[in-house]
């Protein structure tokens, strides 16, 4: 996701932009980024809080086969209290489920559902 986040950002290839037949009035163009900008944040945000909320489960809990980077980084927090890890684990459950439910209204602002 930084990739493609830095592939529109600052590479800003040719590709992602929009061609001179395609009319356009500059406010849509900018809210085209600004859109972009808010589902790249809302993604990264995101899945970076399930991992770390799984990453302090499996320090709480153990070491789990299905998730071997979420062992790795469950590492880290090995000298946190088990009271802290708890807290910390659904600090960040609960920020991945806030944005979903903040993120949800945003779709009839940024027109990505179309009625049916």
């Amino acid at each position: 996701m930084f990739y493609f986040l830095a592939r529109r950002f600052i590479i800003q290839e040719d590709r992602l932009t929009i061609k001179d037949p395609v009319l356009l009035s500059d406010r849509a163009k900018a809210g085209m980024k600004f859109d972009s900008f808010i589902v790249g944040a809302f993604i990264i945000i995101h899945i970076g809080s399930r991992f770390l909320s799984a990453s302090f489960e499996i320090a709480i809990h153990g070491t789990d086969w299905s998730q071997p980077a979420a062992n790795i980084v469950a590492t880290l927090w090995s000298t946190l209290s088990p009271n802290t890890l708890t807290i910390a684990e659904h600090v960040t459950w609960w920020l991945a489920l806030g944005l979903i439910l903040l993120f949800l209204p945003l779709f009839p602002i940024f027109q990505a559902c179309s009625p049916i």
